[in-house]
């Protein structure tokens, strides 16, 4: 038996002190089933467990939550699930399922973003995006592929105009910082 000597919440998640200064995160969903206060007398290693045994179906509803306001990646999900406190194992059986029903696909949220994004960025920052965001290179590759080359020459020459009437391509010092702020954007 160990005793609790803290339990502060924030963003969702529940930490839980222990006297050994050992510290359990729990995700807040989880731990407000399964309350414990300061003081407390407990179990640790069963406490752990019955958190572990309970937590599938709260990390399920959050992922459904986030998908529900917009495609996610799949390693956007994990690390919102992660950063919420459910365990590697959670996480795993997590996504398998949002897979297993096709709920996550890097390859729509790669087609989709590419579709949105490509009226203000150039395929390099598209690509570098993407990257950071978790999609796999040929993924990436594919749904930039499917942006026209005359799309992208329009979306370089909208964000030009835009420098241009803001005053910025007066003189060849300014034109540089603007090719420079559309090369920024991606535009090659």
């Amino acid at each position: 038996m160990t005793q609790i000597t803290q339990v502060t919440r924030a963003r969702g998640v529940a930490s839980v002190t222990f006297s050994d200064e050992t510290v359990l995160r729990v995700p807040s969903a989880v731990y407000f089933d399964f309350r414990v206060r300061a003081g407390d007398q407990i179990d640790r290693e069963a406490y752990e467990k019955l958190i572990a045994g309970h937590a599938y179906p709260y990390a399920l509803d959050r992922a459904a939550k986030l998908l529900g306001a917009r495609d996610y990646t799949q390693k956007e999900i994990v690390q919102r699930l992660k950063a919420a406190a459910y365990d590697e194992a959670t996480v795993a059986r997590v996504m398998a399922a949002l897979d297993a029903h096709q709920f996550v696909s890097d390859e729509r949220y790669a087609q989709h973003y590419v579709e949105r994004k490509s009226v203000r960025y150039g395929r390099m920052r598209l690509y570098q995006e993407l990257q950071r965001k978790g999609v796999s290179e040929q993924t990436a590759k594919e749904a930039l592929a499917a942006l026209p080359k005359d799309d992208e020459l329009n979306a370089a020459r909208k964000q030009a105009k835009k420098l241009v009437q803001r005053g910025r391509c007066t003189d060849a010092p300014s034109r540089q910082k603007a090719l420079a702020a559309l090369a920024r954007r991606g535009f090659s």
